[in-house]
This record gives C-alpha cells, sequence and structure tokens, in this order.
C-alpha cells in the first residue's frame, strides 16, 4: 500500500495515464497546485472531485483501503461481457458520481438538478460513469464533463 494521500492520487493518476495538468484542468485546480498536492500527506479540499475523476473511492485516496470496488481500473479483454453481478455492483457508484458531479457543475450555473429537467444529462453522465468503471476507459466521462462544460 502506497504511504501517503499524495502517493496514492500520484499512482491512481499515472495508472489513467493523466498528466497533472490534465488532471489538474479535470477538477479545476493549477498544474502547480496539484504537484504539490501529491506531495502532501494530507487529504486535499478536493478529494472527492479528484477521486471522481480518478475512477476511484474518496476512501481509497484518504486511507489506502480499498472499497468494494476496486481502485484501479483494469482493461477487460476484448470480449467486453460483463457479469449481471459486475454491472449491479458498479451502478450506486455510477449514480452517485453522476449526481454529485452534475449538482456540482450545474451550482456553478446557478442551477440545481432536476430529475425531470436534466434527464438527459443524468443519462449521458450514468451512461458514460458506467462504461468507466466497466471499461477503465476513462476518456468517456472526460468528453462527458467536456460536453456539459460546453453547454453552459
Amino acid at each position: 500500500m502506497t504511504s501517503s494521500v499524495g502517493k496514492r492520487i500520484e499512482e491512481a493518476r499515472k495508472g489513467r495515464k493523466l498528466t497533472q495538468k490534465e488532471l489538474a484542468n479535470m477538477v479545476g485546480m493549477s498544474q502547480q497546485a496539484f504537484a504539490a498536492l501529491e506531495k502532501r500527506d494530507t487529504a486535499p479540499k478536493k478529494l472527492y472531485e479528484i477521486s471522481e475523476a480518478l475512477g476511484v473511492s474518496a476512501e481509497y485516496l484518504r486511507t489506502g483501503k480499498e472499497s468494494n470496488a476496486s481502485h484501479i481500473a483494469v482493461a477487460r479483454p476484448a470480449e467486453n461481457s460483463f457479469t449481471c453481478e459486475e454491472v449491479e455492483e458498479i451502478i450506486p457508484i455510477a449514480l452517485e458520481r453522476t449526481v454529485v458531479a452534475l449538482t456540482k457543475q450545474l451550482a456553478q450555473n446557478g442551477e440545481r438538478l432536476d430529475l425531470y429537467k436534466h434527464q438527459n444529462l443524468i443519462s449521458e453522465f450514468l451512461s458514460a460513469s458506467v462504461a468507466v468503471e466497466l471499461s477503465g476507459d476513462y476518456e468517456l466521462i472526460t468528453r462527458a464533463f467536456e460536453r456539459l462544460k460546453a453547454t453552459k
């Protein structure tokens, strides 16, 4: 187990093949601030946003202990088949990430998440979140965030 919060963040970021600058941009930080964060042993204020962007639990980043979902995404074999149990396990994780991400993003525009009004956004983000959890392809969620920011 990696010893510090910063090291776990760095390990997860490198596992996703993201640069500090790319991840910093995803969570609204400068690259310099993010570099300093990876050297610290205390949980950053944006821990949840970082965990979302990396597809790991905030608990794992904070403590190094894995939750019931693996903290490292592993690409599936080419057959892309998943058991019902695998899908059922990630749905609550993906739904929570979707609701939190959209709530925060909409709040920046002075809006509140409305299940009816934002059903297309919810559907898009939930689909991307599920796909990310199953495939490990974090570009899907990055593109979904970029589309959301473009709709401001």
